[in-house]
């Protein structure tokens, strides 16, 4: 990744965690992962992102930053959810964050499998 494009997905991670639930009593756990998709487009992102975290029970948020570059962000119980689009790099990052790193992680798992699927 390039220094621009770490340092965005820096500061939307340090934002999205002063929203997990717990954050100022404990650290919150984060499961992340990068998906980098051939041919994918942003608004095409943006759905299956909607999609994805719908699934699971949220009623996400869409936050376009600029053409080629948003993000899809809700809750899943106790759990924050988040997708960025990243479609001008070619890159999809999922973190979920929430007190326990294994259902974390398990969300990330399915987020991404829904995304890749449709």
């Amino acid at each position: 990744m390039t220094l621009k494009l770490c340092t965005a997905v820096l500061a939307v991670l340090t934002a999205f965690s002063a929203f997990a639930p717990g954050a100022r009593a404990e650290a919150p756990s984060l499961g992340a992962n990068i998906w980098t998709p051939q041919g994918l487009s942003f608004n095409d992102c943006m759905q299956r992102a909607t999609g994805a975290l719908r699934q699971p029970g949220s009623n996400p948020n869409q936050q376009t930053l600029f053409q080629g570059m948003g993000y899809v962000y809700g809750p899943i119980g106790d759990y924050n959810a988040m997708v960025m689009c990243v479609i001008h790099k070619g890159t999809v990052a999922f973190v979920v964050a929430g007190q326990d790193f294994a259902t974390a992680n398990n969300y990330v798992s399915q987020i991404n499998k829904i995304m890749e699927r449709r």
